[in-house]
């Protein structure tokens, strides 16, 4: 009891009072101050204000947006999305190419193994070229 009783006579200590005058028959008035009132009391209006401050800016942008569309010319739009696609696609094609690079170990055994290649091929010629004279020779000799 006493801590409210604390409380009640801060409150009476803290609140402005206007001093006797003529106007006011003589007597000393407590004036309560009016504080701002910020967001409703109630929860649902709360739950609309909450609900204006997340959608509600978002929903006048996407507005503005489509209004700004609907101005624009469609075929500055479509030039704009070519250039875009062109330029993503020269960013990717530089990219690639730098980063999919062989190394100099890649290379010299791709060079090894086209000469290793190259050399059975040529073998495989050689033996085929072979066997056929042989059958020529045969079908002259018949």
């Amino acid at each position: 009891m006493s801590a409210q009783l604390a409380r009640q006579s801060l409150n009476l200590l803290l609140k402005p009072t206007v001093k006797p005058t003529a106007d006011n028959g003589g007597k000393a008035k407590r004036v309560e101050k009016k504080s701002p009132q910020w967001l409703p009391k109630t929860k649902t209006g709360l739950k609309k204000i909450k609900h204006e401050i997340r959608y509600g800016q978002h929903q006048k942008t996407k507005q503005k947006k489509e209004e700004e569309k609907k101005r624009e010319n469609p075929i500055d739009a479509l030039i704009q999305t070519e250039k875009t696609l062109d330029e993503n696609l020269a960013r990717n094609v530089k990219m690639l190419t730098s980063k999919l690079r062989a190394t100099k170990v890649e290379r010299e055994l791709h060079k090894q193994a086209s000469r290793q290649f190259s050399l059975l091929v040529l073998k495989y010629r050689s033996t085929k070229q072979t066997k056929s004279s042989k059958e020529e020779a045969d079908d002259e000799s018949d």
